[in-house]
């Protein structure tokens, strides 16, 4: 069965606080070196997190080598994927994402220990160095379930989406919909710390069909979700911003919800947003004020733009990138743009930093996709037309009227950029996968050659985007791909993804050093 995938990722605040998802990150400190702090005020937005302002978090001395670093394997013999990374307080990484494996594994006491024979959802917490598994539970019913993106709030409570066909996936007692709408819903969960309670869930969704495909959460614990709707039913809100479905392929859609356990009155706001033909909202991020930025595809030639935007023209014979902000009560658009040229062109992942620009990475078969001068590279890498997609990170100014900088990144073959975090600096960190062996690596990389099929890669562009600090391939043998990080304040990178390989280079002394035999989880941090 298909899976529909988008990672969140998770930053944290300083040593005392989580910072969630949406909040500022820090470069890695050097080895040898000591992180100083940055004066005044900071924030970045990335999906799957918290969004607030917050003082400076401890920055670089100089761009750095590769350090040390600690993955693991997770899984078992079915297949299963890592879609969202975060950290706590102490360290802690925490993973969440789907499994089929029957003997995935769980912890005593832990809220749900027992396999359903459709599949789960799951959320695992290891340890700083990713040698014991603290806690993991599971999270289903008697059906199928899948999970697309993860959130953690100040508190240290998880929040996972996805979607159910179980008639009986668990809820929570007043909470907004407690009973599947058609043969598939979406789903919202928030469960506590220590993985032992399940604090709320939800069903969501129309009699038809629905993806999610972002989630976010405010620093009051209200959940942002993003996706596609194709059900005229899908619950939208009074004096929102768009109440009906564009097209029968689906609309884009935000929703924010307040998981008090209200009921009805949990539905804070939920609009559609599109045009005539399918529009996907991929990705989303909310400020301190309460604006949501949702970065995703459309085919809509009327997909709705805003007066002096930095793209008002739709350009594809297929799909463009949209980004689109949207104001606190969920009635209108703050500015919304096209982004994009004549090929087929998709954003996966939006951040924000403090000011207000939006960081959009993705991918995009466009030869002629805008870039900027001066920026890293402004050359397509493929040939243009239906062949194998350059990566692309994009700056877009405060009012979303311009580009600061534009950017190809990729090699001769395919490549993605899945998900974007944008650090104190104004550096950009992109994680995804590439099928490029030629693509750009640093000499001080962890991994500097390619490993065959798709490796996942992390990748750091310098605050102009002029240049790469840091870039590195990371994989073994067989398919391998990134699909969610975070960077804390004392400098460790968080990485997730799927892993095909045998040989995936994880640490000794980890969890589990040894692959399962269907697509295992990879997840660690590098320092």
């Amino acid at each position: 069965m298909t899976r529909y995938v988008a990672s969140g990722i998770v930053l944290a605040l300083l040593a005392v606080l989580i910072m969630p998802q949406g909040s500022v990150s820090a470069v890695p400190p050097c080895p040898g070196k000591t992180a100083s702090f940055l004066p005044g005020l900071a924030m970045s937005a990335t999906p799957d997190h918290i969004s607030r302002l917050d003082p400076a978090p401890p920055m670089p001395a100089s761009p750095c080598p590769s350090g040390p670093m600690k993955f693991t394997y997770l899984g078992g013999p079915g297949g299963q994927m890592g879609l969202g990374v975060a950290y706590d307080a102490a360290g802690n990484l925490i993973v969440g994402g789907w499994t089929t494996s029957a003997n995935f594994p769980t912890t005593p006491g832990a809220y749900d220990t027992t396999p359903s024979a459709g599949g789960d959802v799951f959320i695992a917490k290891f340890d700083a160095d990713a040698t014991t598994l603290i806690a993991a539970t599971l999270v289903g019913g008697s059906a199928y379930e899948d999970a697309n993106a993860m959130a953690v709030d100040g508190a240290g409570n998880i929040y996972l989406t996805g979607h159910t066909q179980s008639s009986d996936f668990p809820t929570t007692p007043e909470t907004y919909d407690n009973s599947l709408a058609g043969s598939k819903d979406m789903f919202l969960v928030k469960v506590d710390p220590t993985l032992s309670t399940l604090l709320y869930s939800t069903y969501l969704g129309g009699t038809l069909f629905e993806l999610v495909t972002g989630l976010t959460v405010d620093a009051s614990g209200n959940s942002y979700l993003t996706g596609l709707a194709s059900s005229p039913d899908f619950p939208v809100t009074a004096g929102a911003y768009d109440t009906s479905l564009g097209d029968s392929q689906g609309d884009a859609f935000v929703t924010k919800i307040n998981p008090a356990g209200g009921g009805p009155a949990d539905l804070v706001y939920s609009t559609f947003l599109g045009g005539g033909a399918e529009d996907w909202g991929r990705s989303i991020v909310v400020d301190s004020s309460g604006n949501a930025y949702v970065a995703g595809r459309t085919s809509s030639a009327d997909f709705p733009t805003t007066p002096g935007a930095f793209d008002t023209s739709y350009n594809s014979q297929w799909t463009d990138a949209f980004v689109t902000k949207l104001n606190p009560s969920g009635t209108g658009l703050v500015y919304s743009t096209f982004l994009g040229a004549r090929g087929n062109d998709d954003a996966w992942g939006i951040a924000i930093d403090g000011a207000g620009n939006a960081y959009v990475t993705g991918r995009t078969w466009s030869s002629t996709f805008p870039t900027t001068p001066g920026a890293f590279d402004t050359t397509f890498n493929g040939k243009p037309g239906n062949t194998p997609p350059d990566a692309f990170v994009t700056k877009l100014n405060v009012g979303g009227s311009g580009l600061v900088y534009s950017t190809f990144l990729g090699g001769k073959d395919y490549d993605l950029g899945r998900r974007i975090v944008v650090d104190a600096d104004g550096s950009a960190y992109v994680v995804g996968h590439t099928y490029s062996s030629a693509y750009p690596v640093t000499a001080d990389g962890l991994d500097t050659s390619y490993n065959g099929n798709a490796d996942a890669f992390l990748t750091r562009l310098n605050a102009a985007g002029s240049a790469l600090v840091y870039s590195t391939f990371l994989g073994g043998t067989a398919n391998d791909q990134g699909r969610a990080l975070a960077v804390d304040s004392l400098g460790n990178v968080y990485l997730t993804g799927s892993t095909d390989s045998t040989n995936f280079p994880v640490t000794s002394g980890a969890y589990d050093t040894t692959y399962s035999g269907n697509r295992d989880i990879f997840a660690g941090r590098m320092a």
